[in-house]
């Protein structure tokens, strides 16, 4: 017999698991999804509790379909959250003005050059940019680190210090802490 006859493919059974698992459901249209923010905005939806019911220890239900996700206060940082911008205060500001145009003046050293100070001693604002004991040098490594990013034009470079981490904004000439940013100090290039 020469006639083959084209049998159906072999197929494993589906295990009782997967028999007992209501089927997969179609994802939503793309105007559904759009729709649904605006459908969810109208009130809590799929059992959502409100803040009180979570005061009082309850348990939290899933926010709806499309609904952002906020994290809980005090659980580390939330993402939606705006980080504290560094903004340097009036006498500092004016310190690193009056140190950057004296460079400017002088002559700065040319890119790759240069040496880079703090002020140390915050206590001689006053005469801060004019009196050399209030400035200390960046250790070497830093010193090639803030060049590098100074000649390449970054707009600021952010370095590690023993366990600290600073920001160092090229414009402003400032030196920030990363977690508190009103610890603040005037920078300098020579």
């Amino acid at each position: 017999s020469g006639d083959a006859v084209d049998a159906p493919a072999l197929r494993r059974a589906a295990s009782k698991e997967a028999v007992a698992e209501p089927p997969l459901k179609r994802a939503k249209s793309a105007e559904a999804v759009e729709a649904a923010p605006a459908a969810a905005a109208k009130g809590p939806a799929r059992g959502a509790m409100l803040a009180k019911a979570k005061a009082k220890g309850k348990a939290k239900a899933l926010p709806a379909r499309g609904m952002v996700i906020k994290a809980a206060a005090g659980k580390g940082k939330a993402k939606g959250k705006a980080k504290a911008k560094a903004v340097a205060a009036s006498s500092f500001a004016a310190v690193a003005a009056k140190a950057k145009a004296k460079a400017k003046a002088t002559g700065a050293s040319p890119p790759g050059s240069g040496t880079w100070y703090f002020m140390s001693d915050l206590r001689k604002m006053k005469a801060g940019a004019d009196d050399a004991k209030a400035w200390t040098k960046y250790s070497p490594k830093m010193n090639k680190q803030l060049e590098m990013a100074y000649s390449k034009r970054f707009s600021q470079y952010t370095m590690k210090m023993g366990d600290k981490t600073y920001i160092v904004k090229f414009r402003s000439m400032m030196q920030f802490r990363a977690d508190d940013k009103t610890l603040q100090r005037p920078v300098k290039r020579e």
